[in-house]
C-alpha cells in the first residue's frame, strides 16, 4: 500500500476517534434475508458470518442492526450506519454506497405454482402477468420493462405467501431466498411453489460502504479481512458449510 494511502486510513481512523466513535466496531445493517441473512440461524446466516469473520480477523467487532428494508434506507440516509450487509449492484448506485468484493452471487428469476401451468422459459410468457415484487428493492431495467403488472409486497415471504394464495401469477424472488423460505414450516402448509428455472438477473451480492469520513477506512478492512478468509481456506468452508456453493461469485 502506497504511503498516502496509509497516512488517509491513520487520518480516517484519528477522526473516528475524535467523534467518540471506536474505530474497532463498525456499525452495520441488514435486513432479513435467508439464508445470506438470517436471524434464526445461530451465526446470522452466512453473508453476516463471512462478514463478521471477515472484520475480526482486522481485530474489528460489527455492531448490527436488522430492519425492514424501508426503514434500514430511511436510516441509512440520517447517516446511523457505516454500511449495508446484503446489497445489490443497483442497491450500490441508488444508495450511493461503496461495494465490496461480492461475496456471493445471486440468481433472480420466477417462482410460480407447482401445478397447473407450464414452467415460464422467456420473458414473453410473463408479460400481462400479475407478478409479486418487494417494495423497496431496486429492480433491473430489464424486469421492470417486461410488461408484467406488479404488486408490491413488504418481503420475500409475503411475496410467496401471496402466490400460494392465487393473488399473484408468479413471484420474482431470489432462488437462494425462496429456496431457503420454501422449507420453512411457515409457507410448507401453503400451495406447492416451484423455481421455473428462468433467470431474469444474476446480482453479485456484497457490502456496501455508506459516503463519509470512514468510507475508505472500513472498506480497506473488509477487503483485508475477506481476502485473508479466502487465503486460508475458511471462506469456502463457511460457504460450504452453508450449503451455498451454487452461489459462489462468478
Amino acid at each position: 500500500m502506497q504511503h498516502w494511502q496509509k497516512h488517509g486510513l491513520l487520518l480516517v481512523a484519528l477522526l473516528l476517534a475524535a467523534r467518540g466513535e471506536a474505530a474497532g466496531t463498525v456499525r452495520l445493517a441488514t435486513l432479513a434475508y435467508p439464508p445470506f441473512c438470517d436471524q434464526e440461524r445461530a451465526d446470522g446466516g452466512a453473508l453476516v458470518a463471512i462478514t463478521r469473520a471477515a472484520f475480526a480477523r482486522q481485530g474489528i467487532r460489527v455492531q448490527l442492526s436488522v430492519l425492514p428494508w424501508p426503514r434500514l434506507v430511511s436510516r441509512l440516509e440520517q447517516g446511523r450506519f457505516d454500511g449495508v450487509i446484503g446489497v445489490w449492484n443497483t442497491d450500490l448506485a441508488a444508495m450511493k454506497l461503496r461495494g465490496s468484493s461480492p461475496v456471493f452471487h445471486s440468481l433472480i428469476g420466477i417462482y410460480q405454482p407447482h401445478h397447473g401451468s407450464d414452467p415460464v422459459r422467456s420473458l414473453q410468457q410473463l408479460h400481462g402477468k400479475r407478478a409479486g415484487i418487494v417494495q423497496g428493492y431496486n429492480y433491473s431495467s430489464a424486469i421492470l420493462q417486461s410488461g408484467m403488472r406488479f404488486e408490491l409486497a413488504r418481503d420475500e415471504e409475503t411475496n410467496l405467501r401471496k402466490l400460494q394464495l392465487g393473488r399473484i401469477d408468479v413471484a420474482i424472488a431470489e432462488k437462494a431466498v425462496g429456496d431457503s423460505l420454501l422449507a420453512t414450516w411457515r409457507l410448507q402448509r401453503g400451495r406447492s411453489l416451484r423455481w421455473s428455472g428462468l433467470i431474469l438477473a444474476s446480482e453479485p451480492l456484497a457490502v456496501g460502504f455508506t459516503p463519509g469520513g470512514g468510507q475508505d477506512y472500513w472498506h480497506v478492512q473488509f477487503e483485508s479481512g475477506l481476502q485473508k478468509l479466502k487465503q486460508d481456506g475458511q471462506y469456502l468452508r463457511m460457504v460450504q458449510a452453508a450449503g451455498l456453493r451454487e452461489y459462489l461469485p462468478r
